[in-house]
């Protein structure tokens, strides 16, 4: 009988870990395999350097916390700002408004910026930034223990 309940019990639990919401690494295979881009990583040494608090015009959400480790892809012509704001959207990501509480639009040298996270309760583990310029589109994504928030 022990045998059996240990067995559902594991069972259980690998589901909810398959369950769990958010493949950005599928996301950003699929744009490094299908696509012009660029990218590189950070450790958490790196970061931890910079003890940085993301926010974007000084008035949009702030992002702080443990931050474990850091990506940034630039895609060029490939893929649009919304194609990959389409991939989010399907892996299950949950887009926050960038606008709540601020003046005016929200832009970065007249492009678009979109704010999607995954996070469980008030734990956020995953920030990504989509930011569409003119000639490409950058994705910046944070790992780790954060608060999205929107003062410092």
């Amino acid at each position: 009988m022990k045998k059996y309940s240990l067995i559902v019990i594991a069972l259980i639990f690998s589901l909810s870990v398959s369950a769990s919401k958010g493949d950005s690494e599928k996301i950003y295979k699929k744009l490094k395999s299908e696509s012009d881009a660029f990218s590189m990583s950070f450790s958490k040494e790196m970061i931890d350097f910079f003890d940085m608090d993301i926010d974007f015009n000084g008035k949009e959400k702030w992002v702080s916390g443990d931050f474990a480790e850091g990506k940034m892809m630039v895609i060029k012509e490939s893929f649009s700002g919304s194609d990959i704001n389409k991939m989010f959207k399907q892996e299950g990501f949950e887009l926050i408004d960038l606008e709540d509480d601020t003046e005016g639009d929200v832009n970065i040298e007249n492009g678009e910026v979109n704010l999607y996270v995954n996070r469980t309760g008030n734990k956020v583990s995953e920030v990504h930034f989509v930011i569409e310029g003119e000639d490409n589109v950058i994705l910046f994504s944070v790992f780790g223990t954060m608060k999205v928030s929107n003062k410092k």
